[in-house]
């Protein structure tokens, strides 16, 4: 009994992941068109029927990966940052840690803040991010993710965590390799935070 629930259990995890990444591919869709986005690669524009042939959790994710790269590589322009976050007073405080070069605690109210900024401007962030790290997200992933989608630049990250510039620029390159299982550059992991 214990075996066959265990089971069904991990079925129903399964099916769920894959309608998550389903939602998640609509919503990149609307993405590019809403950034007026008509030139991917012929191989990212597949129909809904194509789409819904796709039943593996990874072939899902995969695709999810190759659309917001296909964004990013025909994105020349820098994504501005949401005017709902510019506006948040999440913001303006995390300005004032930037401008006096503090340290963020990690028990900081201000990371909550920042959060719901976030995530006012850009609903599916976090489930997002979630999907695409296949679901091994970490909380310091999660805050260094938060910061890229502030606009905060790899200089001010390493005052605002108060770490080495070694340690911040290992952090994006292994949030990059997370999402995408290479190594593509910090460069691309922020676009593609900035994109979500």
């Amino acid at each position: 009994m214990i075996l066959v629930i265990t089971v069904l259990a991990l079925n129903i995890n399964r099916k769920k992941q894959q309608l998550r990444l389903h939602e998640a591919l609509d919503n990149i869709s609307k993405l590019k068109s809403s950034l007026n986005n008509h030139t991917l690669a012929e191989s990212s524009e597949n129909s809904p029927k194509d789409i819904a042939k796709e039943t593996t959790t990874e072939s899902l994710r995969n695709r999810l990966r190759d659309e917001l790269l296909g964004m990013y590589n025909n994105n020349n322009e820098r994504v501005e940052i949401s005017s709902a976050i510019l506006q948040s007073e999440a913001y303006k405080e995390l300005q004032s840690y930037v401008t006096t070069g503090k340290i963020i605690p990690l028990d900081s109210q201000l990371w909550g803040l920042l959060e719901s900024a976030v995530i006012e401007s850009s609903p599916k962030f976090k489930y997002n991010l979630q999907l695409l790290t296949g679901g091994n997200l970490s909380t310091q992933d999660y805050r260094l993710a938060l910061l890229i989608k502030c606009g905060v630049t790899p200089t001010q990250m390493i005052s605002l965590l108060g770490r080495t510039k070694g340690t911040v620029s290992y952090r994006r390159e292994a949030l990059c390799y997370k999402v995408f299982d290479q190594k593509l550059g910090t460069k691309v992991i922020d676009g593609i935070i900035r994109l979500l």
